[in-house]
């Protein structure tokens, strides 16, 4: 799983997300560069969905790949128990999130053979797996 190794406050606020889309790449790295795995939503993705999609990036595409994580869950969520009146301080630690907005790539996939048309129709059954909607975005 994706966590981060420390941390100097064990629980720390959320934040809020809003939706502005990030463009911090031209069309011409997009479409030029690796293979990537971009977000049309924002949202928060925990760490289990993360590890979810290298998991099945791995099982599907085998090792005939080099796979580069850029998005990482570096946010504490807490959740107070069920059936727990309101006050007495904050929750116990829960899980890990990253927020995402829309049009951050998530994952880079650099294709050690020339086969890209077949890795990127595989990938794009992952969309079904995440809990926001995914733009595969393949060299030309």
């Amino acid at each position: 799983m994706f966590a981060p190794r420390q941390t100097k406050f064990p629980k720390s606020f959320k934040g809020k997300l809003r939706n502005n889309s990030i463009k911090t790449h031209s069309l011409e790295d997009l479409y030029n560069g690796p293979i990537r795995l971009i977000s049309k939503e924002a949202g928060r993705l925990k760490s289990l969905h993360l590890n979810c999609l290298n998991m099945a990036i791995r099982k599907s595409l085998k090792k005939n790949l080099a796979i580069h994580h850029t998005s990482f869950p570096h946010t504490p969520v807490t959740s107070k128990p069920l059936e727990v009146r309101m006050g007495k301080g904050k929750g116990s630690f829960d899980h890990w999130t990253a927020n995402v907005f829309s049009g951050t790539t998530l994952i880079k996939i650099t294709a050690l053979n020339s086969k890209t048309t077949s890795i990127s129709a595989s990938l794009k059954v992952l969309n079904k797996k995440m809990p926001l909607n995914i733009r595969v975005i393949s060299p030309r």
